[in-house]
Formats: structure tokens, sequence, C-alpha cells
């Protein structure tokens, strides 16, 4: 049986999740041990306190300030936050962007064993080709890992990036880790970007993310309302859920829409 397993890179002591207490930074290790290979942590606080060994009341803090926005963090999607409640647990959403990166780093040393190995027993003379070649194996490595980097934080990104990240953001944030993106949502996100920046986008699909109503939590009301081409139907939709996101959560939500 395979061992699950998640990327860790040593950059994480540089990161400002290192600056919290030593339970902050234990409870995201343990979600990061615990999470799939999307970033999706199906279980309630309880569970992850159990395999944290650590009290709920503490857990429940270190999450509150994972929850949070983070302006000096690094990575600017979500607002810096590590961890995003969505339905039936939580989401992490830097995890699918670092395993992917872990998949990139691993392609790069196996790029470069097969140059070494290939090269090695070489006729005299022949040293030069070999480390060009591995040069040029490594190099060619590292320009589609830095197609794969997400862009600086001052810098826009393309059109078919910002839909692969607002595709991302709403099936984090709303738990729809089976749902594909097909053409016709494709041009829903372009044609919001076109208005609305990523932020802005995001705003909205965290709105929906708060109503009961749109969730399907309400009693007696369990179908769901909070497809991509609902939020994002219409200037008139993104605005009022972007308005909702700004409201605190209370049972009167299902109401405000509806006034």
């Amino acid at each position: 049986m395979r061992e699950p397993y998640i990327p860790l890179f040593c950059s994480i002591t540089d990161s400002t999740i290192w600056s919290h207490d030593a339970e902050t930074c234990k409870v995201f290790i343990t979600m990061l041990t615990m999470a799939d290979p999307e970033g999706f942590v199906a279980t309630a606080i309880d569970g992850i306190a159990g395999r944290a060994r650590l009290p709920v009341e503490t857990v429940e803090r270190a999450i509150e300030c994972l929850s949070a926005i983070d302006m000096k963090s690094r990575n600017k999607t979500d607002g810096g936050r590590r961890v995003i409640q969505v339905d039936r647990g939580w989401h992490i959403p830097a995890i699918p962007w670092f395993r992917d990166l872990a998949r990139k780093e691993a392609e790069k040393a196996r790029k470069r064993e097969w140059a070494r190995a290939h090269n090695s027993g070489r006729p005299a003379g022949a040293s030069a080709i070999a480390r060009r070649t591995e040069t040029e194996t490594e190099t060619e490595t590292e320009k589609h890992t830095e197609v794969a980097s997400p862009p600086a934080a001052d810098a826009a990104p393309t059109i078919s990036v910002a839909v692969e990240q607002v595709w991302d953001h709403w099936r984090g944030a709303l738990g729809k880790s089976r749902h594909k993106l097909d053409s016709k949502r494709q041009k829903i996100i372009r044609a919001a970007l076109k208005s609305y920046t990523l932020n802005e986008i995001f705003e909205a699909i965290n709105g929906c993310a708060k109503s009961d109503f749109h969730m399907g939590r309400l009693p007696g009301r369990p179908d769901a309302h909070n497809g991509i081409e609902l939020i994002l139907r219409d200037g008139a939709h993104i605005d009022r859920f972007r308005e909702f996101a700004a409201r605190p959560a209370s049972a009167a939500q299902s109401d405000w829409w509806t006034q």
C-alpha cells in the first residue's frame, strides 16, 4: 500500500506561519497530513484535535488564526488565508500548487539523473557536450517550473491562469472537487473577469459559501444553488454575493437574498 504524503518545503520556516505559536503550527501541519491531494480536510474540529493531540479549544483558536487574512503572506490568493472553511470540512488552498511544484522538482531530479547516466562512460572530448546536455536539461525543466509558478502579487495573471484560479477557488470554497471546468464555465468566468478583479470574484464566491439558502443548509430545503453559473451570472449577482460576503453569518442570511 502506498503511504500518503504531503510535500513540505524548507521555505515554510521563512513563512509567516512560522511566526505563530507552536500549537497553531502543529494544527496546520496536522491538517496538511489529513488533506487529500486537492487540499480538502473532510473532518470536524474534534477530529483534527484528536490527530493533533490537542484540546478542542486550542484547535479552535488555531483554526481561527489560520483562517484570518494575512497581508504579510507571500501567497496573496484568498487574502493569504491558510485554511478556508467549506461544506463538510476545510480547504487548504496552497496544497494543489505545492504538490504540483513537488512533482516538477522530482521531474527535474529525474532528468538530471538520466543525463548523468547517459553521459557517463563517453569517450574523451565528450565531457563538454555531456555538461552542456545536463545544463540544457536542467534549464529546460526550470522553464517549465517557472511557467507553473503563480503570478507575482503585483502582476495581473493571464486570462487562462485567472480562469483556473477562479475555478479552483470556487471548488475549494464550496467543496466541488468532482466538478469539471468545461467550455461553458470557462466562458462565464472570462466574462466576469472583464469587469471584476480576481479578489472581487473570490468575494462573491465566499459570499455564496456563507449563505445557508444557497448551500442547502436550511431545514427542509436541502437543494444547493451555488453553481459558478449562478454566482457569476451577471453583475447584479456578483455584487449581491460580494455584499453578502461582507455581512456577518447569521440566520437572516437567506432572508437578505430575497429582500
